[in-house]
C-alpha cells in the first residue's frame, strides 16, 4: 500500500508542476516563477517518496499535497473553471482518505 500511496502523491505533485511550468511559459510573470519554484521542490519532495521509505514523511507529503490540491480546487472556484476545481477537489479528497492506510 505504501507505494500505491507514494505513486498517487508523486502524481499529484506532477500535475500541480505542470500547471506552474504552463504558467511559467505562458505568462512569464514573476509569480508564475515562484509558483513553479515551489512545485518544483514539493514535487521533488515527493518523488523520493518512491525511493526512500519512510511513512512518517509519505504522511506529511500526502497530507501537504492534499492540502494543496484542496486549496487549489477552490481557486478553480473562484475563476469558475470545472476543471480545475473539481479535478483537485478529487485529488484532495482521494489524498486524504489515502491518510488512513498509511
Amino acid at each position: 500500500m505504501y507505494f500505491i500511496i507514494a505513486i498517487f502523491t508523486s502524481i499529484s505533485s506532477l500535475v500541480s508542476l505542470f500547471y506552474a511550468i504552463d504558467a511559467c511559459i505562458k505568462t512569464k510573470q514573476v509569480n508564475a516563477l515562484y509558483a513553479f519554484a515551489r512545485s518544483f521542490s514539493i514535487a521533488l519532495l515527493c518523488v523520493t517518496t518512491l525511493f526512500f521509505i519512510n511513512h512518517q514523511f509519505l504522511f506529511a507529503m500526502t497530507f501537504l499535497m492534499a492540502l494543496v490540491q484542496l486549496i487549489d480546487g477552490f481557486i478553480g472556484l473562484k475563476i469558475k473553471d470545472n476543471l480545475k476545481a473539481y479535478g483537485p477537489f478529487s485529488l484532495a479528497i482521494i489524498g486524504f482518505i489515502l491518510l488512513i492506510f498509511i
